[in-house]
């Protein structure tokens, strides 16, 4: 899938220093550490997700179909695998090799069984970077615990909401952008924060 190419080509170099411990030095450093520090899951489990997610992919990368084709979102260890493959054959194998990588918990299937080209990748590309620009535009979400992909105008988020109300603001705002046809939501709600006793 052409939406995925420049990011997997990256992640497919970076993968066997993921898989060392390396990810937040080779991922921008203190940028990304700062990003996982701030996360609602937290700094230790941003980076194992990052590590996890590029595990997943340096095993799809044996599988040229798979690894153009697939995407795949990692938060507190959920996968959520997305993406437009040939055949049943190839979405299966996908299934396959993220269940089979150490420390991962449940996967999710999303992957779409068709065709998918340039210009369906032009309309998924302005959506997703249409919602980012909302959420982060949005003083009542906090953008950076969430992951989206779109697939043929599907979108998938993941991540964590820091309250009840902050999940159906997201989902209210991503069902108002022009093109969306479907949300699929994995978000989770934090549990509240009980302040400490004195």
């Amino acid at each position: 899938m052409w939406q995925l190419l420049w990011g997997k080509a990256v992640v497919g170099v970076m993968a066997g220093l993921a898989l060392v411990g390396c990810a937040p030095v080779v991922l921008g450093g203190a940028a990304t550490a700062g990003v996982m520090a701030a996360q609602e899951r937290g700094f230790q489990a941003g980076v194992k997700d990052t590590q996890l997610r590029a595990a997943i992919l340096a095993n799809l990368a044996g599988e040229k179909d798979l690894f153009l084709n697939v995407g795949v979102m990692v938060w507190d260890r959920a996968v959520v695998l997305t993406g437009v493959v040939p055949d049943r054959q190839a979405q299966a194998r996908a299934v396959e090799i993220a269940q089979q990588s150490p420390g991962v918990g449940v996967v999710t299937n999303e992957i779409l069984v068709g065709d998918y080209g340039p210009q369906d990748y032009a309309k998924d590309a302005w959506i997703s970077g249409r919602i980012r620009a909302e959420m982060v535009a949005a003083a009542d979400i906090d953008s950076i615990n969430y992951n989206l992909e779109t697939v043929l105008g599907q979108v998938y988020i993941q991540g964590v909401a820091r309250t009840e109300a902050e999940r159906y603001r997201v989902l209210y705002l991503v069902r108002s952008i022009s093109g969306v046809l479907g949300v699929h939501p994995f978000i989770q709600v934090a549990p509240p924060v009980v302040p400490a006793q004195r």
